[in-house]
């Protein structure tokens, strides 16, 4: 919705070339642990809420980086825009990389927020010169499954729901895109669950997101009910890692590193 290196085996020599391979220099891919917030990589949105389809204004306390993982917050409290000009019933959070990044592998190991109305989404995004889009959007009504899609030029409605082996928002789950020239693939721990070959997959560089937000104005019918009894949220993410096309293993655990991975 809206909103990598060197084939190598893993052994005492990974942590050496892992470090090479972090480094600035290293291409446009990355990996981030989340050991600390890198404000050269990203961007927290703060101040301002989506538009009325959303419940919240995103702010920046309302996210936090500690003991290796990223924590986005939904809470109930009255917030006000950074112009003034909007008020909502709940703050939430929203984290952009500063880059856009181009075909490849996005991976992130995510639990998720469980709520009617709420939704825990990891996805690309750009809105110009045209709103290219690519999502895993787990909705909190529903901790079973989460909505892949993508947008192009601004056209989506290409939902399908992809079943994850455990409620998402009790167990770390791996998801995974890989996004090449007319394909998407999606993958659940691992396994690949969807695939769209097509003319019409975006093709425009994106930022990555992360985002915990609740629904308001017509998002009943696709996030549920919204549901007001709520006071707090979270949304957890481990890590994150991209690994450009043509590339493989940019870090210990990435799909890519598997034999069995079929991608490029």
């Amino acid at each position: 919705m809206r909103r990598s290196i060197l084939i190598t085996t893993l052994t005492g020599l990974s942590a050496a070339l892992w470090a090479a391979a972090a480094s600035p220099s290293h291409a446009d891919g990355f990996f981030d642990d989340f050991d600390r917030l890198d404000g050269k990589r990203w961007f927290v949105s703060n101040g301002w809420t989506n538009g009325d389809h959303q419940n919240c204004i995103w702010k920046k306390a309302a996210l936090h980086v500690a003991d290796g993982q990223l924590t986005l917050t939904l809470k109930r409290e009255p917030t006000t825009s950074g112009d003034g000009k909007a008020e909502r019933d709940y703050s939430c959070a929203e984290l952009q990389t500063r880059e856009v990044h181009g075909y490849g592998l996005y991976e992130a190991r995510i639990k998720a927020a469980a709520g009617s109305g709420l939704n825990s989404a990891f996805f690309t995004f750009i809105d110009k010169p045209a709103h290219d889009e690519i999502d895993v959007e787990i909705l909190g009504r529903d901790m079973s499954r989460f909505d892949s899609n993508y947008y192009t030029d601004g056209k989506g409605e290409n939902q399908e729901k992809i079943a994850v082996p455990s409620p998402a928002d009790e167990t770390m789950t791996d998801y995974a895109f890989e996004w090449t020239e007319g394909r998407i693939r999606w993958y659940v721990n691992g396994k690949l669950m969807r695939e769209v070959v097509s003319d019409d997959v975006p093709d425009a560089k994106q930022k990555v997101f992360f985002s915990l937000w609740n629904g308001a104005k017509g998002m009943s019918g696709w996030l549920g009910p919204r549901d007001d009894t709520i006071e707090e949220r979270t949304m957890t993410v481990d890590h994150v890692g991209f690994t450009p096309i043509g590339e493989r293993c940019l870090f210990p655990g990435s799909l890519s590193c598997s034999t069995e991975w079929s991608g490029w």
